[in-house]
């Protein structure tokens, strides 16, 4: 449970619902009941707003309080119950259990957000020119500067709120006199959104302001005449500039009830509060800066009142659930929490006086107060001496795999060394899917598979365990545009291939492209991305030309039969399963 319930309450709060429907016999803890309605799960938390550059390094919500600046409103509905976390100490502890009240939402606005000023606010100025506008509203109160020399820190108030600036660049030099500006947007990660929102080069239009020019050195033109990434202006360019360069269109920006009192720099962040979440009841609690805050969604309504109160991360359990879930072995213990990351966290195991006793991090160093083992290994996808993360094959954009753990092996073997006493179950995924009767799967990674294992396709009544015959190369993607007789390079990253643009492709491996009588084998040089995709170089010119949308694929694992089954897109591909209760079991060998 995400949350405490209290005796007398027929609806709880839980992290998943898959799987479950009304008339299902549930369990909370030692309690049995029948759902009567299944709802809405909870959503992932946000946090209690940081103000930073604020000096302020904690932000305080005093009890009594309807209102909460939160860093994001996803998942927040009015009408339904939100978590609101307190009871934070400083500096933290391990071994705090998180404390939240619950209340009703009755508002949702706007969170707190981080702009940037986009150029140069004087003394005197009522109005600034800003990267985002999005989360700002009128009445909002800002603070500027951090009391740098010769500036000081002031807070206005927001009169109307206009456009973001768009912030691009000049491409190449441009000398006195001219009146033609090649431009681009600025590779700026506060600039990013507004370029996917419309904002860069496809935001030019007639009559815009630029301010062209570094800080003390800027000149203001109009421009005359768009022709893509070119625009003429009035008047001529006074000076010479260098490419990469400002060339700013400030928008309309934010007005202001009064005048600023100093001057503020561009390219300064500012804080900016937002509108919150309210709720009702008032609160009861002081909360702090970065403590949690829940949308807990509609939750499982429940046919009869619990008897008894039950604890937050309480295990909830539907037995007649069999397609979603932990569906192995009946474990010794359940465990309902505090949730775990699939990706990246740390544990540690701590005797009753509370002193650690061993402890890990997996996925990555996330607490290294609690990390073991030779902390200086780096390298490709290495940060440092960790566990591995079970739950994914890795990398950015990778694709979740389900079943699956990390374990000693043997168990109880313990040299203190986090990156070389745990293994996990080689695991990956089918992109495309694959179809009975093949005796070849392509899948996203091909590490820790080998000739001989066995391994399970798909989960549930869909599953077949199957024998490695040979271990080939990974991925398969689909061409994004069409190719002639004679390239080495073929545009990929749509359309897609199952669930995405991940592709799996390294230099140096094996493919195949295109199907029938086009299929050709090669060999991969380099995969680069661009501003226009991904692009795959390889080693042979293409015998005939390819469409869009042509098939480029490693040579993947081939099994020792066919398939009896079909499975979809995106069906898990696995070794050893985990064995709760009895020793644990990896192919692969350190």
């Amino acid at each position: 449970m995400v949350v405490p319930t209290r005796a007398g309450e027929g609806t709880i709060h839980v992290r998943n619902l898959d799987g479950l429907k009304a008339g299902d016999t549930i369990r909370i803890g030692d309690e049995t009941r029948r759902i009567a309605r299944v709802g809405t799960a909870a959503r992932d938390a946000t946090t209690l707003w940081q103000p930073m550059p604020d000096s302020r390094s904690v932000m305080t919500v005093a009890k009594g309080s309807t209102n909460v600046p939160v860093a994001g409103v996803e998942g927040f509905a009015v009408g339904e119950k939100i978590a609101l976390g307190h009871g934070t100490t400083y500096p933290a502890t391990y071994m705090d259990v998180e404390r939240f009240e619950v209340a009703t939402v009755t508002h949702v606005g706007k969170p707190g957000s981080y702009p940037y000023l986009a150029v140069d606010a004087p003394a005197g100025a009522t109005n600034i020119a800003v990267t985002n506008v999005k989360d700002i509203s009128v009445g909002d109160e800002i603070r500027l500067d951090v009391d740098s020399i010769g500036r000081g820190i002031e807070t206005v108030k927001v009169k109307s709120v206009g456009t973001h600036a768009n912030l691009l660049m000049l491409s190449d030099d441009v000398k006195a006199g001219a009146t033609t500006l090649k431009v681009r947007p600025a590779a700026l990660v506060f600039n990013m959104e507004a370029v996917r929102n419309g904002g860069g080069i496809a935001a030019l239009a007639v009559g815009q302001t630029l301010k062209i020019g570094n800080p003390g050195r800027v000149q203001t033109v109009k421009i005359t005449t768009v022709r893509g990434d070119r625009v003429t202006v009035s008047p001529a360019i006074a000076r010479d500039y260098r490419a990469s360069e400002h060339a700013i269109d400030p928008g309309t920006g934010l007005e202001l009830e009064a005048p600023l009192k100093f001057t503020h720099a561009g390219n300064l962040p500012f804080s900016n509060r937002g509108t919150g979440i309210s709720y009702s009841p008032a609160s009861t609690f002081d909360r702090h800066t970065n403590e949690p805050i829940v949308p807990l969604g509609t939750g499982i309504a429940l046919d009869r009142p619990l008897s008894k109160a039950h604890g937050i991360n309480e295990v909830v359990r539907v037995d007649s659930v069999t397609t979603a879930g932990y569906q192995g072995p009946a474990p010794h213990q359940w465990f309902g929490g505090p949730s775990l990351s699939t990706a990246a966290g740390n544990m540690a195991l701590r005797d009753a006086g509370g002193g650690t006793v061993d402890s890990l991090n997996y996925g990555l160093i996330v607490q290294p107060a609690m990390a073991e083992g030779f902390q200086a290994t780096s390298g490709t996808s290495a940060s440092g001496c960790r566990a591995p993360a079970a739950g994914g094959p890795g990398g950015r954009g990778a694709t979740l795999t389900t079943n699956s753990s990390a374990g000693r092996l043997p168990d109880g073997r313990d040299t203190d060394s986090n990156c070389n006493d745990f293994l996990t179950q080689a695991a990956t995924v089918l992109p495309n899917g694959a179809n009975a009767g093949s005796n070849v799967i392509n899948v996203e990674t091909v590490k820790d598979f080998a000739p001989g294992q066995s391994i399970m396709i798909g989960a549930d009544a869909g599953a077949e365990t199957v024998t490695i015959a040979s271990v080939g190369t990974a991925g398969i993607i689909k061409s994004s545009a069409a190719v002639a007789a004679g390239e080495t390079v073929i545009p990929i990253g749509g359309p897609k291939v199952g669930s995405g643009f991940r592709h799996g492709f390294v230099a140096g491996q094996a493919v195949t492209i295109g199907e029938g009588a086009s299929r050709q084998a090669t060999t991969v040089l380099a995969v680069q991305g661009g501003p226009n995709g991904l692009r795959m170089t390889i080693g042979d010119p293409f015998r005939s030309a390819q469409p869009a949308g042509t098939l480029v694929a490693g040579t993947g694992i081939t099994l020792s039969r066919a398939l009896t089954k079909d499975h979809a897109v995106n069906s898990q591909v696995s070794s050893d399963q985990p064995t709760p209760g009895a020793p644990n079991r990896y192919s692969q060998r350190r």
